[in-house]
């Protein structure tokens, strides 16, 4: 036979399909009877046991619940002192971590505060040095090495000096 699916049901149509079709002339009393399927014939006692045991089991599941309803609440209170006492922990390290953090942003900014500063007064200075120099254009870098006057420590000539002076 042939399943037709209708609304998302299986149903067996009404006729049978070509390959369990009778040869003519076969009659009814060749065709096999229909078979009750297995797990219908094992089902059936074990529905029936489990109705009438419906007296005994009811209590024992009701017991069986509030005891593992007591044992869930005594975990569940324990874990939720638990996670009270975590929650304050947490807390704790968070204030004390925005504080640090406040801090050191306090400490930055004067540090950048004091840095512009200190960039501001460097820049000063060089302009008064270079407007207050004789010779400005003397202690600029030069590619050639033209208007460079050699330096002598007081150890004596140091190694470019000797360069220098031996080409």
């Amino acid at each position: 036979m042939s399943i037709v699916i209708d609304r998302n049901l299986a149903r067996r149509s009404p006729e049978p399909a070509p390959s369990e079709q009778r040869p003519p002339g076969a009659c009814e009393a060749t065709q096999p009877a229909p078979r009750r399927s297995f797990r219908s014939l094992s089902l059936s006692p074990l529905k029936a046991a489990w109705r009438l045991f419906k007296p005994i089991r009811e209590p024992l599941v009701v017991r069986f619940d509030r005891h593992v309803a007591g044992v869930l609440h005594a975990d569940l209170s324990v874990l939720s002192a638990q996670f009270a006492q975590f929650a304050a922990q947490t807390a704790e390290a968070q204030q004390q971590s925005l504080a640090a953090m406040r801090e050191t942003n306090i400490f930055v900014d004067g540090l950048v505060r004091e840095i512009a500063q200190l960039q501001e007064q460097v820049q000063t200075l060089s302009q008064t040095c270079a407007q207050l120099s004789p010779a400005a254009g003397r202690f600029a870098a030069r590619a050639d090495g033209e208007g460079e006057t050699p330096a002598v420590s007081a150890a004596g000539p140091n190694r470019l000096d000797r360069q220098r002076t031996q080409t």
